[in-house]
């Protein structure tokens, strides 16, 4: 397991705002933070033989990212071109084999990247926008893969303490949602199913 950047370089960055209280509009502002080891962003898939693991292997990290938010009116923060890019090839199975089988199944040759933008975060429920040990936060994004678009809404858990955050959630995905077939192995007998789960945890020091 690596340490995580891309995917969620956004997450830390735009609920530092929120958990440091501000209860002002945060627009224009911006932040450093710096990931801590043991963060993680994992794809489970499933087969009829058991379970298979995808971790998303990182060691450049983004410590900053300049964004624009405003507040809109349903109690959420809009994010404008927050988009990260995920490279296919940076996912590690476990062997060769499982290696050239997952970035097959995204067809990474053609679409070498898996991409995902964040819309808004549901701050609707926060009392002053602060949260204080532990919540459990809506994040709106969009993911692209092999081409295809689709939005979902995400459970984030966040918790503070002191100076350190963390976030954590699961992410269901039907890849056949993107127009992507579950591949069968050794003649027929491996089925891959067509559900595979995005889990990530994040741990973060604000400097």
């Amino acid at each position: 397991m690596g340490k995580i950047e891309t995917y969620f370089s956004f997450l830390f960055t735009f609920y530092i705002s929120i958990f440091n209280g501000i209860s002002s509009d945060p627009s224009g502002a911006k932040y450093t933070v710096n990931v801590n080891n043991g963060s993680s962003l994992i794809i489970t898939g499933f087969t009829n033989f058991g379970t298979f693991s995808c971790s998303y292997d990182i060691n450049i990290l983004i410590d900053t990212l300049d964004i624009e938010i405003t507040k809109s009116d349903n109690g959420c923060l809009n994010f404008a071109n927050l988009q990260l890019n995920l490279p296919v090839s940076n996912f590690s199975c476990g062997n060769v084999i499982m290696n050239k089988d997952f970035r097959n199944l995204l067809n990474y040759k053609e679409y070498p990247e898996i991409e995902w933008q964040i819309l808004c975060i549901d701050i609707s429920n926060l009392n002053n926008w602060n949260v204080l040990r532990s919540d459990t936060l809506q994040v709106n994004t969009i993911m692209k893969i092999a081409g295809e678009k689709q939005e979902y809404w995400i459970a984030v858990k966040v918790n503070k303490q002191d100076d350190r955050l963390s976030f954590s959630g699961n992410l269901p995905v039907n890849i056949r949602d993107f127009k992507l077939e579950p591949p069968h192995k050794v003649f027929g007998l491996v089925n891959v199913y067509p559900t595979i789960n995005i889990g990530f945890s994040i741990k973060v020091n604000i400097l």
